[in-house]
């Protein structure tokens, strides 16, 4: 797999090489329609483009929302993802169609079709509260057995600065909820960043 990531800036998934488990993720469970809520530049969309096409299963779809330039935190233009996932020539592919979704991610979940999606990844500044929220919503678009995956998750991503600052409910709270724990098998790759993987039981 040989990506131009050239023009996507380094964030924590980048400096862990997240995109490599994203990529053998996607290899291995296969999923057909991959929702990605909070993809910023593309690194972890480009990487799950990848698997899918590697997968070359009929009619995949990655559907990618992000508020980009309306997002007050980090700005990045939707022009700018388009043109990452240019380079990577994912403009050309016949088995896999991607969305550029430019809206509030609790939106987009209303209309996307219950039992529909195989894969969520979800990186919309995760805090427990907001996981709660949109895992919640979430929950009847994934197909049995499909898969959530979550940045954040272990004590010390609960503890970053800007968690701290603005007195955001930890994850590992989250992790706690009775509903969660009984509708999802997960665990927590890594400490720091950490990745919470879960499964739709």
């Amino acid at each position: 797999m040989n990506l131009d990531l050239s023009e996507i800036e380094v964030l924590t998934y980048n400096l862990h090489n997240y995109g490599d488990f994203f990529y053998k993720f996607v290899i291995k469970n296969k999923p057909k329609i991959i929702l990605e809520l909070g993809s910023y530049m593309g690194y972890s969309g480009i990487h799950f483009a990848s698997g899918l096409k590697e997968n070359n299963i009929n009619n995949s779809q990655l559907i990618l929302v992000d508020l980009w330039s309306n997002y007050s935190y980090k700005k990045c233009s939707r022009k700018e993802i388009l043109n990452n996932f240019k380079k990577n020539n994912f403009d050309k592919e016949n088995n896999l169609t991607i969305f550029f979704i430019e809206d509030d991610a609790f939106s987009v979940i209303d209309w996307i079709a219950n039992d529909f999606v195989d894969l969520i990844h979800i990186d919309l500044s995760n805090d427990g509260e907001l996981l709660k929220n949109i895992i919640n919503k979430c929950y009847i678009k994934l197909k049995k057995h499909g898969h959530i995956l979550f940045d954040g998750g272990s004590e010390e991503r609960d503890n970053v600065e800007w968690m701290k600052k603005y007195r955001k409910t930890p994850i590992r709270k989250f992790l706690k909820n009775k509903w969660f724990n009984h509708n999802f098998e997960w665990y927590i790759k890594e400490e720091f960043p950490s990745l919470t993987i879960c499964k739709k039981i």
